[in-house]
């Protein structure tokens, strides 16, 4: 109450007490001085909010229409079209698809001294995964046995010593 009572001998209100806080806090900023730390994240997060805002609410629409709308065609040498049109997605598609299916050697190179030896990437890539998963599997393996091994040498000697 005492707040109010003060604010009101002011001449002011909440809402014109916040607007002037605003106001002095942005002439603060504009004019290269620095705010309290504190005060200095929550603006930071409040415009990164808003900035998130605005992006999801009227930057994202446009971006995501003019992707599904965008067609490319290739073209001749002097530019004319040729070919049929396709889609972004259409053409990220076919270029991974490419990539994954270009053969390369043992060591990952596209061309090497072994062409015989090539395999397409895919391949080499989920054969490597197999590989690494396995032996993380043998190494977690072969140590449970030896801790296992370990405890039981444990028992034996001590069973032995009674």
């Amino acid at each position: 109450m005492s707040e109010s009572i003060a604010l009101k001998t002011l001449g002011l209100d909440k809402t014109e007490l916040q607007d002037r806080l605003i106001d002095a806090l942005c002439e603060r900023v504009l004019s290269g001085q620095r705010l309290p730390t504190a005060l200095r994240g929550k603006l930071w997060e409040a415009i990164d909010l808003k900035t998130d805002e605005l992006m999801a609410t009227h930057v994202a629409p446009m971006v995501a229409e003019l992707l599904e709308g965008l067609a490319f065609q290739r073209t001749n040498t002097y530019g004319d079209p040729t070919g049929e049109k396709y889609t972004l997605r259409e053409y990220i598609v076919r270029e991974a698809q490419a990539w994954l299916n270009k053969p390369i050697d043992a060591q990952g190179h596209e061309q090497g001294y072994a062409n015989d030896r090539t395999l397409p990437r895919g391949v080499r890539l989920v054969r490597k995964a197999i590989d690494e998963a396995m032996t993380a599997a043998v190494a977690d393996l072969a140590s449970a046995i030896a801790d296992s091994a370990k405890g039981g040498i444990e028992v034996a000697i001590t069973a032995m010593k009674r």
